[in-house]
């Protein structure tokens, strides 16, 4: 887990360094651009794009993109930001020992989720949706509203991945103040969408689902593998366990998660005889079994004599019905896919809509200001971007810090 500490800060560094001796300059490699910034690399791709002709938002959907920027902001305020607090007030009390549970992370760089190949494909898809969407959708109303784009690329921002969309900088400074709005508060609309699109969907398929048995969780079988074991021949193997395998019981009680096979295994020792509950094709068998090997991942690591079964694990959704567990692994993706969509969309959604400096909110404020007088001094004064920028930096420290220290 280190690792990806150490890779991200010499990127870091190294992006820094970059920035500073090009001194915010652009290099040309082959057919493309190149620009450090700080923290991050941009490499431009697109071509120049002119509007053929202006043809500027409704103004209902003006007022929509308003709204919808608006409830991210107080979305933040209301729902991110206690946590946060709260986060950091539980990560206060483990540091003087007044709990000694470690604060749930709340907002973990990307790339240290990536180490979780099972996460990563729903993920790395999620991400390329949000992402995409987003920036269309500011080229999209860019063009209408008459401003031409220069480019468009991808990067790497702190290792977290970008795409972003270059606007003529003089055509959007002379832009009107609706313009401005429309075109900064595109993207954060777009997420917006496509996050209450995929939690609608996870409605339906919630009240779809029931028809197909009581959902429940269980255990599933991803690989049968003796190398953890201190033996050749481990328990999975002896009484064939296969890949995709679900494990619903041991010894009679439920199993709905990881946790509870290695706090089950926790408690035997070698010699003992467990009785696991498999099924796959449609049927259900006890399979008995001695256990003869320890788990030398977790003796390496803590010292402890815990028995091996010799798999590797993942939890799952089943369905039982008329006594029988079914696994539905179509569905499965695509609620996890859903899932994913959701919470990255969302994410994007309201830390868009907030102003912090670079964000799309901090555009709007100020665009916003043109017309709102009074808005003015918090946008020249950055008031709300130092407060939000703060409370993001200060997140990000500590979930970091919390999931590389304590998470398995």
């Amino acid at each position: 887990m280190l690792s990806v500490l150490h890779i991200m800060l010499i990127f870091v560094l190294i992006t820094i360094i970059g920035y500073i001796l090009s001194m915010n300059k652009e290099y040309k490699i082959l057919n493309f651009r190149v620009k450090f910034t700080l923290g991050g690399i941009l490499l431009f791709l697109g071509k120049e794009y002119t509007p053929a002709k202006e043809k500027p938002i409704r103004k209902e959907m003006h007022v929509l993109f308003i709204v919808v920027a608006f409830l991210g902001i107080i979305l933040f305020y209301l729902f991110f930001l206690p946590i946060i607090i709260n986060m950091v007030k539980s990560f206060i009390e483990f540091i003087y020992g007044y709990t000694s549970q470690p604060p749930q992370p709340t907002l973990i760089p990307i790339p240290f989720l990536l180490q979780y190949k099972e996460l990563a494909v729903y993920l790395i898809i999620a991400i390329a949706i949000g992402v995409i969407v987003h920036e269309l959708s500011h080229a999209i109303v860019a063009l209408r509203e008459g401003v031409k784009i220069r480019s468009w690329g991808i990067g790497m921002l702190f290792l977290f991945p970008i795409a972003f969309v270059e606007l003529d900088e003089e055509q959007f400074t002379k832009a009107s103040p609706r313009s401005k709005i429309n075109i900064a508060t595109a993207g954060i609309f777009s997420n917006a969408v496509v996050s209450l699109t995929a939690f609608t969907l996870l409605l339906i398929i919630s009240n779809i689902l029931p028809s197909l048995g009581v959902i429940s969780t269980a255990i599933v079988v991803n690989n049968v593998d003796c190398s953890i074991c201190n033996t050749t021949l481990c328990p999975a193997q002896q009484i064939n366990i296969s890949n995709g395998d679900i494990i619903v019981a041991i010894d009679n009680l439920r199993i709905y998660t990881p946790n509870d096979v290695e706090k089950t295994l926790a408690n035997k020792k070698i010699g003992d005889a467990i009785s696991l509950k498999i099924c796959n094709n449609n049927e259900c068998n006890e399979k008995r079994v001695v256990l003869n090997a320890i788990n030398m991942k977790i003796y390496s690591e803590k010292g402890l004599e815990i028995p091996c079964l010799g798999i590797s694990m993942a939890q799952t959704m089943i369905f039982e019905k008329n006594g029988l567990f079914y696994r539905y692994p179509a569905i499965e993706n695509l609620i996890m896919h859903l899932n994913f969509i959701f919470i990255v969309n969302f994410s994007l959604y309201v830390l868009n809509a907030i102003p912090f400096v670079i964000s799309d909110g901090s555009i709007f404020i100020k665009a916003l200001s043109e017309i709102l007088t009074p808005l003015k001094l918090i946008s020249s004064k950055k008031i709300l971007d130092l407060f939000n920028i703060t409370i993001l930096i200060i997140a990000i420290v500590i979930s970091s810090y919390v999931f590389l220290r304590f998470t398995p």
